[in-house]
């Protein structure tokens, strides 16, 4: 696992930001990213631990930080301490954010699998999916929010960029299957507050591969119906280890033999022309209730797909839609997950004391469960 630095319950009258960085210790650098890079830094009073985001210096207040300081505090959501200009660093500005141990969904996948090719349990998908769908339908629609507000007044934020490496674990909890797992989404630097007249992504800024089949090259309106996909696509990526799309490359490698390739500008970066094709290819999400062997090849498949409930399928799906006008928003997605999850929970705990009663009795269960 991971080497973690240890973190200090911080005193809730100091700002851990004051004093930045005369009064800290640099611990080591948590990452790097199109915007800059990540730190972990220490503050030598009280030992707590923050993430210290650089990036490079603006004459405005990055929208990241104002998406994060509009929002009340969400479980399952980052919290942002501090914005400072590059007085604080000389490689740029500094956000503070709460420090993440754990790592990230991504990092995950990868120490699980490649210490003993462990895939993820459905106690853990479960847990993943609650978590996430809880977070963007507090993004959209102001769900469970603990502040009083008007529901008309919500402001909406789209997230734009979920994916397995901004799905941050503050902690792995003391089950052995991770489910009691700590999530933040994590990294709302491609984040916005949505206007459905102006919904461009800008640039070519974003993980395409994730964008949802209506986001396409032409036409880049990142609405909050691709947070949902983006969210299908984080359980597809645990549940069979890549996204719900057709390989990109062989989509590429296809056109090309066909002679139905597009001659793409020679200006073009190695990255937009990866972007291009990301996006030309099709949406292809894969059931996650059948058996092992019933799944198709997939050059990308490096492990086998265990056979998930129905349950468990029917709410990815929900999120995966094709037809951006069936797919679930976030708060019916949420409430479906919640009462699937709470249903899968009592039957774990229900096999549980099955279980102990047989064990208690010498191998024989006295009775069942009343449902």
């Amino acid at each position: 696992m991971r080497s973690a630095v240890p973190t200090v319950r911080l005193p809730s009258q100091i700002n851990p930001a004051v004093a930045f960085p005369h009064q800290h210790l640099r611990c080591r650098k948590v990452g790097d990213g199109s915007e800059g890079f990540v730190e972990a830094w220490s503050h030598k009073v009280t030992g707590f631990v923050m993430a210290v985001k650089v990036i490079k210096p603006g004459k405005k207040i990055p929208l990241e930080v104002e998406v994060l300081r509009s929002l009340p505090a969400h479980c399952s959501i980052i919290h942002c301490f501090a914005y400072l200009p590059r007085l604080s660093s000389p490689n740029g500005d500094c956000i503070f954010f709460e420090y993440s141990p754990a790592g990230d969904l991504f990092e995950l996948s990868k120490r699980m699998y490649k210490k003993n090719k462990a895939i993820f349990s459905e106690a853990l998908v479960w847990a993943v999916f609650s978590r996430l769908s809880s977070a963007i339908a507090f993004l959209h629609e102001g769900i469970d929010c603990k502040v009083p507000t008007n529901a008309d007044s919500w402001r909406p934020v789209v997230h734009r960029d979920i994916k397995l490496e901004n799905v941050l674990i503050s902690t792995l909890g003391q089950k052995d299957d991770f489910s009691s797992l700590v999530l933040k989404l994590g990294d709302f630097g491609l984040s916005a507050f949505y206007d459905p007249s102006n919904a461009r992504m800008p640039g070519n800024w974003g993980t395409s591969v994730l964008w949802p089949p209506e986001q396409i090259w032409e036409e880049r309106e990142a609405t909050p119906a691709g947070d949902v996909w983006a969210v299908g696509c984080v359980m597809h990526e645990l549940a069979h280890g890549f996204p719900p799309v057709v390989d990109p490359e062989f989509t590429e490698k296809l056109a090309k033999k066909e002679n139905k390739a597009p001659s793409l500008p020679s200006h073009w970066s190695s990255a937009m022309r990866k972007s291009f094709w990301a996006l030309k290819t099709p949406r292809k999400p894969l059931p996650a209730n059948l058996d092992p062997g019933e799944h198709g090849w997939d050059i990308r498949r490096n492990r086998p797909t265990p056979k998930y409930s129905d349950a468990l399928n029917e709410c990815m799906m929900m999120a995966l839609s094709l037809q951006v006008a069936q797919r679930a928003t976030a708060a019916t997605l949420k409430t479906q997950i919640e009462e699937e999850h709470a249903a899968f929970l009592f039957e774990e705990l229900r096999l549980e004391n099955e279980a102990m009663e047989k064990e208690m009795n010498g191998g024989e269960s006295e009775g069942e469960w009343d449902e």
